[in-house]
């Protein structure tokens, strides 16, 4: 009797087990502290998916991976799990230490708190296990304590550089590589300041306007970075650093708009005057002013297209995503002329996919579609840069009914 009772009990433990795991991954809403609790009293490593909402392969992860019943199995016998959205749930402890750079990220932890290993993106059932396993002897977060002590006692070598600010703090605190950037800089002389190297560092970080040095260095020494870097790419990272930026911030925040224009005119760097003037077109094309922009953008494109024979592309693309090709939106012939004027500078300077789309869809917003489809069967014949998929659903391509 005794013995049918200890295999009912048995029975029901095994089955309430494969029942977590049938279910997936066990994800509890612990506190930072909860769960260092739970996992040192349970002799586990601490398992952190950070989502967002938004976020597709975060979706997939959740509907395609953390049900797979290994992945169940092993996370639910080896961690305390948590799942924490990064914009909604900013408070918890976890935040305090880590701050993810890309979504979803996976952190291991020990039941310490401390890192493993991090991983950003989608993994599926075999490599999260792999990722997993590896985690469990990553060193990581011994190194990186390692190379905090460094810096912190004055190392600003190459070796420490590439290791500690541009590959493993990122992963757990990027916010904190940029500040640590500045720091760097101020001490550099004139001559390093206008290096490859350098411009290797801050050019990417042509995503951030800011009154700082990474931003001073990357516009004051611009034509030196210019020359190692190629034209057309660098040319691309100051338009988005100087036009794209300040845009996108006067569609959600004007007084940030304002603060960037005034940061852009307090500044002294190359091609200055251009850019200021380039400014005020993009502002009203984000307004619809269209004739007006348009009117004045060209002769400054005319001017410039020798030494910058992108403008007329890049122009293209803000006609595109401030919605002059939507059917909503009916141009007037004036308008219509510039825009195919631009269209077909733009392509003739640098022939490409895009540029031959923005022609198409400059014939397509004359309402001649024949020669916008025309068009179109050359595409195979260029070579990229090629439009996102997103973009081009905004060009109105589609033949009329």
């Amino acid at each position: 009797m005794k013995m049918m009772k200890r295999l009912t009990i048995l029975f029901c433990l095994m089955m309430a087990v494969w029942d977590l795991s049938a279910q997936g991954v066990h994800f509890a809403e612990y506190s930072f502290d909860e769960a260092k609790r739970l996992a040192l009293q349970e002799e586990k490593m601490i398992f952190v998916d950070v989502y967002t909402t938004w976020c597709g392969p975060c979706r997939r992860m959740s509907r395609e991976v953390f049900v797979d019943e290994a992945v169940a199995s092993y996370f639910n016998d080896h961690y305390i799990c948590l799942k924490l959205d990064a914009e909604h749930e900013r408070r918890h402890g976890f935040f305090e230490l880590y701050t993810p750079s890309a979504y979803p990220s996976f952190y291991w932890l020990t039941s310490q708190g401390e890192l493993l290993d991090s991983r950003s993106g989608f993994m599926d059932a075999t490599a999260l296990l792999e990722a997993a396993r590896h985690a469990e002897s990553s060193t990581l977060g011994i190194r990186l304590r390692a190379l905090e002590q460094r810096w912190n006692d004055g190392d600003r070598s190459a070796e420490l550089l590439k290791e500690y600010l541009f590959e493993l703090l990122p992963q757990v605190a990027p916010d904190r590589v940029r500040p640590l950037l500045n720091d760097y800089l101020c001490g550099l002389p004139a001559d390093s300041l206008a290096s490859r190297t350098v411009g290797e560092m801050i050019q990417g970080y042509s995503r951030t306007l800011a009154d700082d040095t990474v931003c001073r260095t990357l516009l004051e020494y611009s034509d030196c970075y210019r020359r190692y870097f190629g034209k057309q790419e660098f040319d691309r990272i100051m338009y988005m650093l100087l036009l794209r930026i300040p845009m996108a911030d006067k569609r959600v925040d004007t007084a940030r708009y304002a603060q960037d224009c005034k940061l852009i005119e307090s500044l002294d760097f190359p091609h200055k005057e251009m850019y200021v003037k380039l400014l005020d077109i993009e502002t009203k094309l984000l307004d619809k002013e269209y004739a007006v922009a348009l009117t004045a953008a060209l002769p400054i494109v005319q001017h410039y297209e020798q030494e910058f024979p992108y403008l007329y592309s890049e122009l293209c693309y803000t006609l595109i995503i401030t919605g002059f090709f939507e059917s909503a939106y009916m141009p007037s012939e004036e308008e219509g002329a510039l825009c195919m004027g631009l269209a077909r500078r733009a392509f003739e300077l640098t022939p490409s996919q895009s540029t031959l789309a923005y022609l198409a869809a400059a014939h397509a917003r004359m309402n001649d579609y024949q020669k916008a489809y025309e068009l179109l069967m050359y595409l195979p014949f260029y070579a990229g840069p090629t439009l996102s998929n997103a973009v081009y659903g905004l060009m109105n391509l589609q033949r009329p009914e």
